[in-house]
């Protein structure tokens, strides 16, 4: 029988992509275990949380195009374009006719961009961030990275105080005004008029009916 260079390429890639799957199948994750690194500090494997699946993006096992992955993003197609072009998106990976074909892994790496920008964190700091994504689980580019984050974790927790000193003033003056049309309805109610026993008696024609004797009395 015949085998051609062609069916053994495709049988290796069809191999290395059923140990890749087992793989994440028993870490419980969707990212292969390529996306694993190991610190150099310890020598402990690490789980790189910039590439583990996030609520947002669902998990895959194919790979998407531009348009779909914009659909799953939320973002434009130009912008994923503009993120690739300026730095923030490593060069996607391209088929034979040159089309851009976005993984798991970058579908991910994406979706913390996107929490990073939610957060305020200026483009600036996120093209650094990348950059010292791109060289590697150093114990400079960790360190870094931590900082950054750091840094910027102590600006959302100072947002979010203001935030909240706000949202209780606002409820503040909404119950103020609760108040306020409490009493001016109250103001504006017409008083109820009393009829009956103390009107009868303020009415002079019956107080003269009643002093009054019948013709003919001694």
């Amino acid at each position: 029988m015949l085998v051609f260079s062609g069916d053994i390429d495709r049988q290796r890639a069809l191999y290395a992509y059923g140990r890749r799957k087992a793989a994440c199948q028993l870490d419980n994750i969707d990212a292969p275990p390529a996306r694993m690194r190991r610190l150099a500090d310890n020598g402990r494997t690490a789980l790189d949380f910039e590439r583990a699946p996030t609520s947002r993006l669902p998990a895959m096992t194919t790979s998407m195009t531009i348009a779909q992955a914009a659909a799953a993003t939320g973002l434009s197609v130009h912008t994923l374009r503009y993120y690739e072009r300026i730095g923030l998106l490593d060069p996607v990976e391209r088929r034979d006719n040159s089309h851009r074909r976005y993984t798991q892994e970058d579908l991910n790496w994406i979706g913390f961009l996107l929490k990073l920008k939610s957060t305020g964190l200026p483009v600036r700091a996120m093209l650094r961030y990348a950059e010292l994504r791109r060289l590697g689980n150093s114990m400079e580019s960790v360190t870094e990275r931590k900082a950054i984050l750091l840094d910027h974790t102590l600006s959302v927790q100072q947002t979010l105080a203001e935030l909240q000193s706000n949202l209780a003033a606002l409820h503040h003056k909404i119950a103020l005004y609760g108040e306020m049309e409490k009493q001016a309805m109250a103001q504006s109610a017409p008083a109820p008029r009393k009829r009956g026993l103390k009107t009868a008696l303020s009415d002079p024609r019956t107080d003269a009916a009643a002093t009054a004797q019948p013709a003919g009395a001694n």
